[in-house]
């Protein structure tokens, strides 16, 4: 069993105050991403730092890990940014004009079975979902629109993303409907309840 490093660090500053923003580690014991202010650092899971860099993009609204362990970014903007575990940039796309356009709400970094592709799924701020199946691949499809009568223009919903292959993955939301708690899928064909 290894002793982690950073994990002191973590309990100086949460002494102070300046606990991390976000702490993610990636599958498998591999590499551990946090993000403190405007600084992302990338650790060994043992410990030590494998890398720095500062943040000077627009704001993140989910990150995670690819299947190659690159950090995975996606931004406000629906800005997709990869940067390799020593920080360098891999790869910068985007989840379409639309997303751009009206900013991206939520997102969910997640990988494919079988195929183990990296994908990414976003919800507009217009309650519309974006999905891309393979970021390394990049082709934004749209999903059908949400019809949750009961969230209003800013609510939340729960929402996950249920991948099949690297070209088939559903949205599962959760809600109340008039007959109590309600799952709802949606595809990028038709929505399935």
């Amino acid at each position: 069993m290894y002793g982690s490093s950073w994990a002191s660090e973590v309990k100086k500053e949460s002494a102070t105050g300046q606990t991390p923003d976000r702490i993610l580690p990636a599958s498998f014991g591999g590499p551990i991403l946090s993000i403190r202010g405007n600084i992302v650092h990338i650790h060994q899971s043992t410990g030590p730092e494998i890398s720095k860099f500062n943040w000077r993009n627009a704001r993140i609204i989910d990150c995670g890990w690819s299947n190659k362990e690159e950090a995975v970014f996606v931004l406000e903007d629906g800005t997709v940014i990869l940067y390799s575990l020593f920080g360098e940039l891999v790869q910068s796309t985007t989840m379409g004009q639309e997303a751009k356009d009206v900013g991206v709400k939520e997102a969910r970094v997640f990988i494919s079975r079988g195929t183990a592709t990296t994908g990414i799924a976003v919800l507009t701020t217009t309650k519309r979902f974006f999905v891309v199946y393979n970021v390394h691949e990049p082709k934004v499809r749209r999903m059908c629109d949400v019809q949750l009568a009961s969230t209003g223009p800013d609510e939340s919903f729960p929402w996950t993303v249920m991948a099949y292959s690297s070209r088939q993955a559903r949205i599962a939301i959760g809600g109340h409907g008039s007959s109590g708690n309600t799952c709802v899928l949606y595809t990028s064909d038709a929505a399935d309840e």
